[in-house]
């Protein structure tokens, strides 16, 4: 604790103050004081009463920064984790799916896709261009026994933020197939292993 506090704070004989650290992966990224500061008090236990007060706050805060009134999930892993989750627990080796892939996180969820056996369809595009939402429509259109669409929210490895909204519509046709093969199907334990990402279906 002593060790971090140091990197934290700087102290002289007449002040003490925090340093203006950043974040760069990606960034740069101001830290929250206050969140440098939670950083600094003592460990919660994951089953005690406080520790079941601050989670559920951080859900119902998440969702109301996404917009939703559905759940929410947060993972303890890197973003990657979660790409990976979303992967291994709704598809299977052979499955159909959309990857659209504008930059590195694109890539990330190609390699993915492709380590589990996943039959991919890539949306490629160059460095600093979105996917648009008709080349999805074609590509859906294309490859009719599609599974799911994978695309990241905003590719950060160059500030592109995708067209997801409109993605929507050239998706619906195709939910409730999607709806009735995810319904009942057994979930396996989901692998914390790295950036944003949306899986679409």
């Amino acid at each position: 604790m002593r060790g971090m506090m140091s990197d934290i704070l700087e102290v002289s004989p007449t002040t003490m103050y925090i340093k203006k650290q950043r974040l760069l992966t990606p960034g740069p990224t101001p830290l929250y004081p206050p969140a440098l500061h939670a950083m600094m008090a003592s460990d919660m236990h994951h089953r005690t009463a406080d520790f079941i007060q601050v989670y559920r706050a951080c859900l119902a805060d998440l969702k109301e920064v996404m917009g939703t009134a559905n759940d929410v999930l947060m993972f303890a892993s890197s973003g990657t984790g979660a790409l990976d989750a979303s992967v291994s627990n709704l598809f299977s080796k052979g499955d159909k799916v959309i990857v659209c892939v504008a930059g590195k996180f694109g890539e990330r969820w190609a390699d993915i896709a492709k380590a589990y056996g996943l039959d991919a369809t890539l949306i490629t595009v160059p460095y600093g261009q979105a996917v648009a939402p008709e080349q999805v429509e074609a590509a859906l259109k294309a490859q009719p026994a599609t599974k799911g669409v994978f695309v990241q929210s905003s590719e950060s490895s160059h500030r592109r933020r995708a067209q997801r909204g409109s993605h929507g519509p050239h998706h619906r046709p195709h939910r409730r197939h999607l709806r009735r093969r995810f319904h009942h199907r057994p979930r396996q334990p989901c692998p914390s292993i790295s950036t944003p990402g949306a899986s679409t279906s």
